[in-house]
């Protein structure tokens, strides 16, 4: 009985190790995926700082949605505009 538990226990810890791999791996793989994209992540950031676009700006924050819209529909999302709550703004959703 009690090989049986050591060759189980032996066996868990083996999985364990191995799953700790692969999710290292896959965290790399991700790490990596985001440091190609920081350059595109700060453009983009910069473009947006560069719009002016006060709460009550309603011109700004109409360039602000296009600016979303436009970034939505490149990465092939459906956009849907509407109207906000309060203020000119819009909600812009991508799905």
């Amino acid at each position: 009985m009690r090989g049986k538990r050591l060759r189980a226990l032996s066996l868990i810890i083996a999985l364990s190790a191995s799953s700790l791999t692969l999710a290292a791996e896959r965290d790399e793989k991700l790490l990596a995926s985001a440091r190609t994209m920081q350059p595109a992540l700060i453009e983009s950031l910069r473009e947006m700082v560069l719009i002016e676009s006060g709460s009550t700006d309603e011109a700004g924050l109409r360039r602000m949605s296009d600016y979303v819209e436009k970034r939505l529909r490149l990465l092939g999302a459906n956009v849907e505009r509407t109207a906000a709550t309060v203020g000119p703004g819009e909600i812009v959703k991508g799905r």
